[in-house]
């Protein structure tokens, strides 16, 4: 899939938060996606919301440019919602950046450009030890725009 390909399809989803979560020490893949999972968990439980992510984990091997010190981290784009109406919208980045310090730093933002955002992800798939997943498919479905879902 080409990285347009990739942007076009991420903009088909109601995307309400893009993050970068970035780690303070270098972790091995597996790590790195368990401490996304336990993250994203605590989001589902404490905010009461079922959550569906996009999520590019991003290696650093031997490029420095990218971050201080070369560190490894994750670009994710997240929306959700729950029964009673309450999405991602209704809840603060900030307590959720503070989450994240156990594993390092993280800025989230709220989505205000769809397209932007998504083009932004899908530029960093062309680099070869990055890897893209998506979690919660069920919720990543409904929340499709596309009539192709």
């Amino acid at each position: 899939m080409m990285k347009n390909d990739i942007g076009l399809f991420l903009q088909d989803f109601p995307w309400e938060w893009m993050g970068t979560l970035t780690f303070a020490a270098e972790p091995k893949f597996m790590t790195a996606k368990h401490s996304f999972m336990f993250w994203y968990r605590l989001l589902y439980r404490e905010e009461k919301l079922r959550v569906a992510a996009c999520v590019l984990f991003s290696r650093n091997k031997g490029r420095k440019a990218v971050l201080p010190k070369g560190r490894s981290h994750l670009h994710v784009l997240l929306f959700g919602k729950n029964r009673t109406g309450k999405t991602l919208l209704d809840c603060s980045t900030k307590i959720w950046e503070v989450n994240w310090k156990r594993y390092g730093f993280a800025r989230i933002k709220t989505v205000t450009d769809a397209k932007g955002v998504s083009l932004f992800l899908a530029s960093h798939c062309e680099n070869s030890y990055n890897e893209i997943e998506f979690f919660n498919s069920g919720l990543l479905k409904q929340g499709r725009r596309s009539s192709n879902a």
